[in-house]
């Protein structure tokens, strides 16, 4: 016989369970296994649980306006289930663009202006959480390219 516990909560009497975690952090996983002749054993360990909200974002965009790779932001499944900050800033660590709205992504025009920003490389930071209260931060790079005129 096999008792599963997570947090001291039982959760399973199955041999090999599959459970799901929703909140980050340090979770005490404890097993009770007992033997028909009345032998028993338990050993617990500790897990760090750290969540990671499923976005992906791309590293290059040319904001011309064709259609394709005008605009930057996270791409996901369901965000609408996430609130959401991203912060963009240039080479010199000014902002150039905030949202918290998934749907309004950067189209390359530097804030408070209707200029595309100059060629190079972005630096943004993303704040995401999910419904469970589990924050994800994410920074990284991404570069307005021009277009290449054929």
């Amino acid at each position: 016989m096999w008792r599963w516990f997570i947090d001291e909560q039982e959760f399973s009497t199955d041999e090999n369970p599959e459970t799901e975690i929703f909140y980050n952090g340090n979770r005490k996983i404890k097993l009770i296994s007992s033997h028909l002749n009345g032998c028993s054993k338990m050993i617990t360990k500790t897990i760090d649980v750290k969540i990671k909200a499923p976005f992906t974002f791309p590293n290059a965009f040319t904001p011309n306006g064709d259609g394709l790779g005008d605009y930057f932001g996270p791409i996901a499944k369901n965000p609408e289930d996430y609130q959401f900050n991203i912060r963009i800033f240039n080479r010199q660590g000014q902002l150039v663009f905030e949202s918290n709205d998934f749907s309004k992504k950067w189209d390359g025009k530097i804030r408070g202006t209707n200029k595309i920003g100059e060629e190079g490389v972005y630096c943004y930071q993303a704040t995401i959480t999910d419904r469970y209260g589990n924050v994800d931060k994410e920074t990284g790079n991404v570069t307005l390219l021009e277009p290449i005129n054929e």
